[in-house]
């Protein structure tokens, strides 16, 4: 009897397959290298301020920018101590800043974890010539407006007679200033009626006068109607240098009422 012999053609096809299929099953049950995991991210971080420590600026008025870190989700902005709540702006407009150094901050956070502080001491210069000045410079309800000097020059007396011609806002209770009053500066205040303060001041103890800028006091204004001024009186105010001889005082600025 004849054995078949074996189909060689056969086997090989069957071993090629069988190859192929353990190639295969190899790719697809082996473990991958796989993609990296992503670093998880690090803490916020303010990278970057409009501002630098140092700096002077000609304005009252300025515009701070920031920029945070992709961690950062939102922002906290401090000036002279003073904190706003946590908002996503990456900007924040001053008004009205006063003469002389002021602090700012700004931290940055996210879900769990509060920046460091990134801080700038700049200098407000923005004064041109002696004047008066009130802050704020509009009024709406009820506040309590302070009284500068700025930039004067050796000024030795004041008389200063704060009014409100057109009777839109009352005022009331002047208080010197605790840098006035530490300073022993002579401050004597008469209230005639509730729309004129008249406010006498010395510079006792300087034998130059005084130089600079100076927050005099403060006092309650309360709005009655809208679209008057309270302006100090150039009429009926006067400055004296050291010889006693009257000075020019060049700028006289306003509070505006907006009832």
């Amino acid at each position: 009897m004849r054995m078949k012999e074996p189909n060689i053609h056969k086997c090989r096809l069957a071993a090629v397959s069988l190859g192929v299929c353990v190639l295969l099953a190899g790719c697809i049950l082996s473990p991958g290298k796989g993609e990296k995991k992503p670093e998880p991210p690090g803490p916020p971080e303010v990278t970057f301020l409009s501002i630098s420590n140092g700096d002077t600026v000609r304005t009252r008025d300025l515009t701070v920018t920031w920029k945070g870190n992709s961690s950062a989700k939102s922002y906290r902005f401090t000036l002279d101590g003073v904190s706003t709540a946590w908002f996503d702006s990456t900007s924040m407009s001053l008004t009205d800043l006063t003469e002389g150094d002021h602090d700012i901050a700004v931290q940055a956070r996210n879900d769990s974890l509060v920046s460091d502080p990134v801080t700038a001491h700049f200098t407000v210069d923005a004064v041109h010539g002696a004047g008066i000045r009130f802050t704020p410079s509009t009024v709406s309800t009820t506040s309590t407006v302070i009284l500068l000097i700025e930039d004067a020059r050796g000024l030795m007396a004041a008389h200063i007679e704060i009014a409100c011609a057109d009777s839109s806002a009352r005022m009331r209770e002047f208080i010197p200033s605790a840098a006035f009053t530490a300073a022993g500066y002579l401050l004597f205040t008469e209230q005639r009626d509730q729309y004129r303060i008249i406010l006498d001041i010395g510079f006792t103890g300087l034998r130059d006068g005084f130089s600079g800028s100076l927050e005099v006091g403060s006092f309650l204004v309360s709005p009655l109607k809208s679209g008057g001024l309270i302006a100090v009186d150039p009429n009926a105010s006067l400055f004296r240098d050291t010889r006693n001889i009257p000075m020019t005082f060049e700028r006289f600025e306003t509070v505006r009422i907006e009832r």
